[in-house]
């Protein structure tokens, strides 16, 4: 499938890119039920739960429309069971968002920090 080898592209482009950066690689693709994280890094002692969105080009489907509030439920929700499955409730955290463009070493990158906050909803007990 096309889009799905665009993603896994966008995906090492943006740990490309944030490694640069001074981040530490995590993981990658952290599936869990009703999510998965695109990259976990550190940031300094910052844990940081990466939103890779890739676009072939600019004028394709709004990279940033697509992390609307469903997704950033079931982010929220994965990021959950992570910190919890690793016992971080202490540690903070955050939501990065990669939006690229093009998907090849001259890609457009925008990297949002803190990008949302944890959405709280019916996956919270």
């Amino acid at each position: 499938m096309q889009s799905n080898r665009t993603g896994k592209i966008g995906e090492e482009l943006a740990k490309a890119y944030l490694l640069n950066k001074g981040y530490k690689f995590v993981c990658a693709n952290y599936r869990v039920s009703g999510g998965e994280i695109d990259l976990i890094m550190m940031d300094g002692q910052t844990y940081v739960f990466v939103e890779v969105k890739t676009r072939k080009y600019s004028s394709d489907e709004s990279a940033y429309e697509a992390v609307d509030k469903r997704k950033q439920r079931f982010l929220s929700s994965a990021a959950m069971q992570y910190i919890g499955k690793n016992n971080l409730y202490d540690m903070p955290c955050r939501f990065d968002c990669v939006f690229i463009t093009g998907a090849d070493e001259k890609a457009k990158i925008d990297h949002f920090i803190n990008a949302f906050e944890l959405v709280r909803g019916r996956y919270f007990i």
